[in-house]
């Protein structure tokens, strides 16, 4: 079975051409069905500034620590809020925050 000889496309010839002459600056277009390098980067640029954003907002929220802590639905025999640390302890309001910072990590 002898190889289909492939026809190259109208960007690819175009490129052939300058090749003759002096170098183009930039590379030619994408052939059809290819994205571009441009697009490609676009991407990472995007999910580069998403992780870094929601690493930035788990860093800050790390930072104030205080006040950042979920209500507990406990309440002490007055009837008043039990506050986090008194609910869980320092070992608790350390690995609230620590699950804060893993979460930030493993979502990328």
């Amino acid at each position: 079975m002898g190889a289909k000889e492939r026809t190259p496309a109208p960007a690819v010839e175009a490129w052939d051409e300058a090749a003759k002459g002096p170098r183009p600056t930039s590379p030619p277009p994408p052939l059809a069905g290819e994205s571009s390098p441009t697009v490609a980067l676009e991407r990472e640029l995007l999910a580069a500034l998403r992780r870094e954003r929601r690493l930035r907002t788990a860093l800050e929220k790390v930072e104030r620590w205080f006040g950042e802590f979920p209500a507990t639905y406990k309440t002490w025999p007055a009837g008043e809020p039990m506050c986090y640390s008194a609910a869980y302890g320092s070992n608790g309001e350390r690995d609230f925050m620590r699950a804060i910072a893993r979460n930030a990590l493993k979502s990328e």
